[in-house]
């Protein structure tokens, strides 16, 4: 698959290449990186997460919008956040909206990063992913001990009103 004529391994080597005559690689000095719409699909998806998770890479990429890329079941973006678990990317805003994420339980392993290769999260957009309550469930969890999560956006998903009542009592038993 490509983005405007490139394949995403010509993409990602780009991104990675090493300076040239002394001047700061596109890598290094790129704060912002937007591949919305591509459909870029799992794979790809993931080759894009594991380069910004990896400590070996000297990037500083502080927000990554993935969303509309036809994620869906997620295996190879799961199997980099289950690799990833111990980096500390500077990663503040990611955005997988739009992403059909319910379809596996990828989004059950976003969650749980919050707690390790994501919890420098400042904001997380999962909206119109048709996630379940169960995803929910879990973020109540992970919330209560992230404490620099500012902006959630689960909208437009398929959760009940059970689930919704269940996440604010938890975080309201949370605050107390």
């Amino acid at each position: 698959g490509g983005v405007a004529g490139y394949t995403t391994h010509t993409i990602v080597e780009f991104l990675q290449s090493p300076p040239r005559d002394g001047v700061t690689s596109l890598f290094q000095s790129l704060r912002i990186l937007d591949l919305s719409g591509n459909l870029l699909g799992d794979e790809a998806s993931a080759r894009i997460l594991e380069m910004v998770f990896l400590p070996s890479s000297s990037h500083n990429i502080e927000r990554l919008d993935l969303s509309r890329n036809g994620i869906k079941k997620g295996h190879a973006v799961k199997r980099t956040l289950q690799e990833c678990a111990s980096s500390k990317p500077k990663l503040e805003v990611l955005n997988m909206a739009k992403n059909e994420l319910g379809f596996g339980d990828v989004a059950s392993d976003v969650v749980y990063s919050l707690a390790g290769v994501l919890s420098s999260l400042t904001s997380l957009d999962l909206s119109s992913n048709l996630l379940t309550g169960e995803v929910l469930d879990r973020l109540g969890g992970i919330l209560i001990g992230n404490s620099r999560l500012q902006v959630l956006n689960v909208s437009d998903n398929q959760f009940s009103k059970s689930s919704v009542e269940s996440l604010t009592s938890m975080l309201y038993r949370a605050i107390k």
